[in-house]
């Protein structure tokens, strides 16, 4: 009996611990919260873990979101193949998605106004978010295979570098739009990029890239940002 009660007790210890890991903040400024979610992008809906600090008013550090941190499952897939141009970058769309990832989480926390109805301007009635989000990340190459038909196919994925190696602020003015199911309406998207220290492109692939495997320096990964 005693050591079933001493079996109870570290079980409930264990999980006592699990929570409060999972509720600290993350490196999170005074006056800032820390969220963790997972969403899925693509058709095939591949998961993506984004992580930040918020606070629902602007900060001390002049910000609403900080510390983005952005992770893939690293594990060998195609999900993610749309989510570049030819160069490498991230499209328009993938960094549009993202940002517009962290625009929901955020919401479901902090209050955004109604859109004014015509003949007003609807955008006359906004709120500002800023986040800060690192602009370098790193492509890393799975070894190509074929299948039981004959097809190739290229794995790949990503990694997000320090924004210590390049960061943009990207200001969107919102407002909820009651007139179409009460959607999330930009009225107005600004980036401002700094710091960039990593190269702008990626160096070329080595030859044997698709046949060993490959993972690039950090570079100018996703210069939209959010704006397209």
């Amino acid at each position: 009996m005693k050591s079933f009660f001493i079996k109870i007790l570290l079980i409930i210890s264990i999980l006592l611990s699990a929570n409060i890991v999972k509720s600290q903040p993350n490196n999170c400024p005074p006056g800032f919260n820390y969220v963790s979610f997972t969403a899925y992008w693509g058709p095939n809906l591949e998961p993506v873990t984004i992580s930040f600090c918020y606070a629902c008013t602007i900060g001390p550090a002049g910000v609403n979101i900080l510390n983005v941190n952005i992770a893939t499952s690293g594990q060998p897939t195609e999900n993610f193949n749309d989510a570049f141009d030819a160069t490498y970058h991230f499209t328009g769309e993938f960094s549009s998605w993202l940002t517009q990832q962290m625009l929901n989480k955020y919401f479901e926390f902090c209050s955004i106004p109604p859109c004014l109805q015509p003949p007003a301007d609807t955008c006359a009635n906004v709120v500002e978010t800023i986040s800060i989000n690192p602009t370098c990340g790193k492509i890393i190459l799975f070894p190509k295979f074929q299948d039981k038909d004959g097809n190739w196919h290229y794995p790949q994925t990503f990694e997000m570098c320090s924004i210590e190696q390049g960061y943009c602020e990207t200001k969107i003015k919102n407002c909820r739009d009651y007139d179409h199911n009460g959607v999330i309406k930009a009225c107005n998207c600004e980036n401002i990029v700094y710091n960039v220290t990593c190269p702008t492109q990626m160096q070329p692939l080595p030859p044997d890239a698709w046949d060993t495997g490959y993972t690039s320096e950090c570079f100018y990964i996703n210069p939209y940002c959010g704006c397209r």
